[in-house]
């Protein structure tokens, strides 16, 4: 089944404050990018596009019949958010939470 994903985290990863915000979101989105493909490999999920906008990511997946949409979710968002914590300890500060993303995401199956 393919699964069309949104996930929100906060505006510009919170780098509003910078000295050079744009280069420092630049950092941030690609490192995020590169987390999402690692946690989707080692999941077994078949990521077929990616697309990082300034507060939402959207993933298009295509996921075994096993493989529950909701645990999924939950999977990428608490693993990548481990990931770019580590890599970006700051964004905790900035953010002023624990976790990256927002509770809410929106998902939909779009076919076989």
């Amino acid at each position: 089944m393919i699964w069309d994903v949104h996930c929100h985290f906060p505006r510009n990863f919170g780098a509003e404050e910078e000295e050079d915000p744009a280069k420092l979101i630049d950092q941030r989105a690609d490192a995020l990018r590169e987390f999402l493909r690692q946690v989707c490999q080692h999941s077994d999920y078949h990521l077929l596009e990616l697309e990082i906008e300034d507060h939402w990511v959207r993933l298009l997946l295509s996921l075994q019949p096993a493989h529950s949409p909701a645990k999924t979710v939950q999977t990428i968002k608490a693993n990548s958010s481990r990931l770019i914590l580590e890599a970006f300890p700051e964004i905790e500060r900035e953010i002023g939470r624990r976790s990256l993303w927002s509770r809410a995401y929106y998902l939909r199956g779009i076919g076989d």
